[in-house]
């Protein structure tokens, strides 16, 4: 009777107990790594295992229970969104894409991540979508931290690929009944994992139809190591891709394909001094002339502010971060680059 409890029971067990376990611990790491930095507040998580990403992917969002999950919590809390974002790039060997968000004072998250299927990165997610506040997070905001990865703002990867978003006047990229549909965080998401070049990135943003209707129409702006970059713009359909002749390039809230060169220095002023200064240095700026860069066209009203201000070091992998306009509180850190 004995050995035959031993031999039923015991195993049952071992499910039981060991089971859940194995299935946690990721889980349960991510959790309990979320850090505090900053009262702003600012706070970091390194994300341990991998987030369905690829098997989302496949999917699309529109077999996704996670995809209608997301959307439940990001409902109503879309963004007005302004935003910076230019790549320096005159330095060899040292290219750097500096971004602002402009927006408003949020609680921020700075997300390492490392999936056993792609590359390790650095992002950055605004977390008031996910219900946190300048309040001690509940039990349910750190549940929610197993979402991050998939709603990035901007970030790098460990193969010095970078990529920034910002708001537009409209974007639309769907209708192909081949391509499975996901979103515009999920773009850049599939940048930093996938991605080892600018090129690669351009292959992989034309691979799905993108929805923005649980965000803002967007474009973005991605530079890699060795000097590349693009604008990639979603209009009427079309994936536009705008390279720069310049050792820089810079965007904000227009629409460049649709916009006449002699025309562009009437719609910002943001992009105009970006543009400038960019261009009197030949696009050579260190990260501490990046920053004082987005300082310069950094927003403080009663209508918007910047909520971040972010520089990503893509050949050394050093990142410096400002949260609410705080120029003078610059947080330091480092990703670790491949060879």
């Amino acid at each position: 009777m004995k050995q035959k409890f031993l031999k039923i029971v015991l195993p049952l067990m071992v499910i039981v107990l060991i089971v859940p376990g194995y299935f946690l611990h990721n889980p349960v790491r991510t959790i309990l790594s979320l850090e505090k930095l900053d009262d702003y507040p600012l706070y970091s998580v390194t994300y341990h295992g991998g987030y369905w990403f690829d098997s989302f992917l496949k999917k699309g969002y529109e077999k996704s229970p996670y995809w209608l999950h997301l959307c439940y919590w990001l409902e109503g809390k879309s963004p007005q969104l302004g935003c910076s974002v230019f790549a320096s790039l005159g330095d060899e060997s040292n290219p750097v894409l500096g971004r602002n968000l402009d927006w408003r004072d949020d609680p921020t998250l700075l997300l390492f991540t490392d999936p056993p299927d792609g590359y390790a990165s650095v992002s950055i997610a605004d977390i008031f979508f996910l219900g946190f506040t300048t309040k001690e997070p509940s039990i349910r905001n750190r549940l929610a931290l197993l979402l991050t990865p998939h709603i990035p703002l901007d970030g790098m990867n460990e193969a010095g690929v970078s990529i920034g978003m910002m708001a537009v006047n409209r974007a639309l990229y769907e209708g192909n009944p081949e391509k499975t549909t996901i979103g515009g965080a999920s773009v850049i998401r599939k940048v930093l994992d996938y991605a080892g070049s600018v090129e690669e990135a351009l292959e992989l943003m034309d691979d799905h139809n993108i929805d923005f209707s649980c965000s803002l129409p967007l474009h973005y702006l991605l530079a890699d190591r060795t000097g590349n970059s693009a604008v990639v713009e979603y209009v009427e359909g079309e994936m536009e891709v705008l390279r720069s002749e310049q050792p820089w390039q810079a965007a904000t809230n227009f629409i460049i394909s649709e916009t006449a060169a002699e025309d562009i220095s009437g719609y910002c002023d943001r992009y105009n001094h970006m543009s400038k200064v960019l261009k009197d240095t030949g696009g050579v700026l260190d990260m501490g002339g990046v920053m004082s860069l987005l300082k310069d066209v950094s927003k403080n009203n009663e209508k918007v502010k910047t909520t971040w201000s972010v520089t990503y070091g893509m050949s050394t992998g050093e990142i410096q971060l400002a949260v609410g306009t705080k120029y003078d509180k610059i947080h330091s850190f480092r990703l670790d680059m491949l060879e």
